[in-house]
């Protein structure tokens, strides 16, 4: 009896360590075969849009601390990268940024016959609460960064990007 319960247990761990990383596979599987319908089921875009414009604009406050100029580069500068945002934070833009490393929302058409590589290596994964989950990734060229997905429903989704910052590591938010 003790070792089926032990079994049990081992085999429900597994399966809640597996759940989200399951829909990070499915987010690059989605992503490799341009599959802009499968990006969205994987993606909150509006918490991810959220997420990296209050991630920017803590990274261009920090760069201008103590600069007069610093208010009218922050609103100049936060009208660029919210168009930037708004253009990548769709399926299309995202498999754009992904996979041809465009930014401006241009690039074959989901769907295309171009191929998607995505190459990279998962340093390491793990539950920062109940509902959140990172995986730390590595691209083969050494780029690295952290995906965060967050649990909605029984679904796990992609909510937030982050780049190391230099020197120190970002908290999950």
């Amino acid at each position: 009896m003790l070792r089926l319960v032990l079994a049990f247990t081992l085999a429900a761990v597994a399966a809640c360590y597996a759940w989200p990383l399951s829909a990070v596979l499915g987010l690059k599987q989605a992503l490799m075969a341009r599959d802009a319908d499968g990006v969205a089921r994987h993606v909150d875009f509006v918490a991810l849009k959220a997420n990296v414009k209050q991630s920017t604009q803590q990274q261009i406050e920090k760069k201008d601390a103590g600069s007069f100029l610093a208010p009218l580069k922050d609103a100049v500068v936060g009208v660029i990268a919210d168009d930037k945002l708004d253009r990548v934070a769709t399926p299309a833009g995202l498999i754009n940024l992904v996979c041809d490393q465009s930014s401006d929302g241009e690039g074959p058409p989901p769907g295309s016959s171009k191929p998607c590589e995505l190459h990279g290596h998962m340093q390491h994964a793990g539950f920062r609460s109940r509902s959140r989950f990172t995986v730390a990734v590595r691209k083969d060229n050494g780029e690295e960064f952290t995906l965060v997905m967050a649990r909605q429903g029984w679904h796990w989704v992609l909510v937030d990007l982050l780049k190391p910052q230099s020197g120190t590591s970002k908290t999950v938010h």
